[in-house]
């Protein structure tokens, strides 16, 4: 049942801008919980064929509904008049509050699901697309959302609700044809005596003081074994291990009843060290890796405003268009994509979330052949034009699909050379018939008409046989012996941290990477030399609110230059400055930019990057 997956320890680069051994490119970490230490180098196992079903219905799911619900959305983010902000959103109010117990009790008279439909909340979630439900069975103020006879703090008997609540979806979740799997916070827990508090601050009342082994045997497994034995989920979605304090003893309970229940699912947040636990799925939060995991069973959670649970305050709902291509590109990556929503304490669902999910649905219900049971592109890069999937058949034929985000103005797309070639395309919104060439630079596609959607159009190519790219079509010089290098070129890989990491954006003055906001980020690009040499680097940025810094960095050298200040930029004009210069061998080679991790906030936003040769 553990599931080993590589990782490689890489020089990362905007405060650095690093050269990149190729090795170290293919295999970039990319931690979520700060409290979660990857050590695992080792390659993805063969799996046997009774794992291969097991795993298969979350293989074929691709898309899933992650609901944050509890007693924090009764303050929704705000207390004695102060709204909190990070970390976590409105789920984390008790403990960046400091919230004492007694009056974080005194919420539960304004829990009242009074407004509950699970139903409801089951058919939206078919509505979207989604195949299957995780539910927060208890996040880390402990409120179980179950009557649960290890502790009267539960929906039952400490808040107005006065009833179980996991249950009633279960069963209208799998009503729908769904699956349905249950989050528990397993070591962090504010409320209980002995629980665990990942940020290593100082608990807050005295109430919290206990020791965590008994917390675990009294309180986590004890609860466990009730989700288990009550609702059978298909998943366990664990949370916040601690590198310290989830040893192998403290989690043999849990492996323990996880080998009893082999049908279970599972992810890796069980126990920080993966030869522990490793589980069956990482859990990338709030980014998508860059390039996957090498095959592994990936599951990226993000959420579908600025907070896991319910937060009046919070209005940053992601447009259409960033959801949908986020879930292009996890799925492009060969990941799952977990959407989350935090319904309020009477159990609505905000009117916008379900807008937006009901918009992701009627893309679905047109495109979701090229979602739905596919693998990850067998392109190296992602493509001027967005991305792809693919999806072998049972005669030994191969479905590509093409996610353009982007549609040409000429109509042409351009796709590395692979072979066989593909004997037939068409759009998938209308059966439009495409063209394809082969090129010296790849082959082309000719599109029919306009775009089939404004966000995301899909073209369906048969490919008789399996896809062999025989050339990577990484970028290389122009005719004038520059690197033009566009915001589809860069591949943001998160270091540290939860989300943040450079997301592209397409608005009326073009494509560019914004929403930008954690210092531990990367933008790693790759490209194709003709020869070693040196090359002067610019970058097209603007930088609104405060001024910041870059350190170029050479990796063959190991020299590094003082940090490049970017200034604060008035309005929304670009500026192009120099970083510096890097060397790099001939062929395949990585660089990447990284910013000044303490002198860091959203607001930098980038465009090209071009690379002038020196000598």
């Amino acid at each position: 049942m553990a599931f080993p997956f590589p990782n490689a320890s890489i020089v990362l680069g905007m405060t650095l801008l690093a050269v990149l051994p190729m090795s170290a490119v293919e295999n970039s970490p990319n931690l979520g919980d700060p409290d979660y230490v990857d050590n695992d180098t080792s390659s993805t196992p063969v799996l046997s064929a009774s794992e291969m079903e097991r795993l298969s219905w979350f293989r074929q799911a691709r898309f899933g509904m992650f609901i944050h619900w509890g007693m924090y959305s009764v303050p929704a983010g705000e207390w004695q008049g102060q709204e909190y902000q990070r970390p976590g959103g409105g789920e984390w109010i008790m403990r960046n509050a400091r919230i004492p117990l007694a009056d974080y009790r005194a919420f539960g008279e304004k829990f009242n699901a009074s407004h509950y439909q699970p139903e409801a909340w089951a058919a939206l979630a078919k509505e979207a697309g989604m195949r299957y439900v995780i539910l927060t069975a208890k996040h880390h103020d402990g409120f179980a959302l179950w009557n649960s006879t290890a502790s009267s703090w539960n929906a039952v008997q400490a808040s107005a609700a006065q009833r179980d609540l996991i249950g009633p979806l279960a069963q209208a979740v799998r009503t729908q044809g769904l699956r349905f799997g249950l989050y528990y916070s397993q070591y962090q827990d504010w409320y209980h005596p002995g629980g665990g508090n990942v940020k290593k601050d100082p608990l807050w009342d005295p109430g919290q003081k206990g020791s965590l082994d008994t917390y675990l045997q009294t309180i986590a497994v004890p609860q466990v074994k009730e989700l288990i034995e009550r609702y059978q989920p298909d998943v366990l979605w664990w949370d916040t291990p601690s590198s310290t304090q989830m040893t192998e003893a403290r989690c043999r309970p849990f492996i323990e009843m996880l080998q009893q229940n082999r049908q279970i699912l599972t992810n890796d947040r069980l126990a920080s060290s993966r030869q522990i636990w490793s589980g069956d799925m990482r859990t990338p939060e709030g980014y998508i890796p860059a390039r996957g995991y090498n095959g592994a069973l990936f599951e990226v959670c993000m959420s579908i405003n600025g907070s896991w649970g319910y937060k009046k305050s919070d209005t940053h709902w992601k447009s259409r268009q960033r959801l949908i291509r986020s879930l292009s590109e996890t799925v492009s990556k060969g990941g799952n994509y977990l959407l989350n929503i935090g319904p309020t304490p009477e159990g609505d669902i905000p009117k916008a979330a379900i807008e937006r999910l009901r918009e992701i649905g009627a893309w679905m219900r047109i495109n979701g052949e090229a979602i739905y049971g596919t693998d990850a592109t067998p392109f190296p890069r992602r493509q001027s034009w967005g991305v792809a999937t693919q999806k072998a058949e049972t005669d030994g034929t191969t479905t590509l699909y093409l996610h353009v985000w982007r549609w040409p103005s000429d109509g042409k797309l351009v796709l590395p050379t692979f072979s066989p070639a593909p004997v037939e395309g068409r759009l998938l919104a209308n059966s439009q018939s495409v063209t394809q060439t082969g090129k010296p630079e790849g082959i082309e596609v000719q599109l029919p008409g306009a775009a089939t959607d404004p966000d995301v159009s899909i073209v369906r190519m048969k490919v008789p046989g399996k896809i062999n790219v025989t050339a990577a079509s990484y970028p290389r010089p122009e005719s004038s012996g520059e690197f033009k290098l566009t915001p589809f070129d860069a591949d943001p890989v998160l270091l540290k941290g939860h989300g943040g990491a450079a997301t592209l954006m397409d608005e009326s003055d073009g494509v560019y990477l914004g929403k930008w906001s954690n210092g531990q980020t990367k933008l790693e690009y790759i490209v194709e030399t003709p020869r070693e040499q040196n090359w002067k680097v610019m970058a097209e940025v603007r930088s609104q609110g405060t001024k910041r810094s870059l350190i170029l960095q050479s990796g063959k050298s190991g020299s590094a230059s003082q940090p490049v200040e970017i200034p604060a930029i008035e309005g929304k004009q670009w500026r192009e400055l120099e970083l510096g210069t890097i060397h790099l061998p001939a062929g395949r080679a990585a660089f990447s930019l990284q910013p000044v991790a303490d002198k860091w906030s959203e607001g930098m936003e980038m465009r090209t990057v071009r690379l002038i040769p020196t000598n």
